[in-house]
């Protein structure tokens, strides 16, 4: 099996869960809250159970999807960190269903980042990693 397979395997399982992730960030999006200091919607993902909450209401948008055991024990066997691959992956398939969801209509900019992984936060719209410095240039 080789990388671009193992990434299917990825996006198959992330897939199954599209439709109630999309619907839970629409159900986020009508709530009236506080989008804080600096005025940017913030998603929080777990890279060890790949869960995905919105920081200003503390509410789960994708409850820990199931990846196949299959994949980890393959992409091991090819020499690949699976864990790695499903993060980048997760990223991605979430900015498509912030899309699909009608985020941007609402919020822009807003971005995803890792559980303790503040330096680094994924634009959401632009599909791209950007510094603590780019999401926050008012801070020294």
């Amino acid at each position: 099996m080789n990388e671009l397979s193992l990434r299917e395997i990825v996006r198959q399982a992330l897939n199954k869960y599209s439709a109630s992730t999309e619907q839970a960030i629409r159900n986020q999006l009508v709530k009236s809250f506080d989008l804080g200091h600096n005025g940017r919607l913030h998603f929080e993902m777990d890279p060890a159970q790949y869960g995905i909450d919105l920081i200003q209401t503390e509410q789960c948008v994708l409850f820990d999807p199931e990846i196949p055991d299959e994949f980890f024990e393959q992409a091991e066997l090819v020499g690949l960190d699976p864990f790695s691959m499903v993060c980048e992956e997760l990223v991605l398939w979430f900015a498509d269903r912030w899309q699909v969801a009608g985020g941007p209509a609402k919020f822009s900019p807003a971005y995803a980042f890792f559980h303790a992984g503040h330096a680094h936060q994924f634009d959401l719209e632009k599909r791209c990693w950007c510094s603590s410095q780019e999401v926050w240039p008012e801070v020294p």
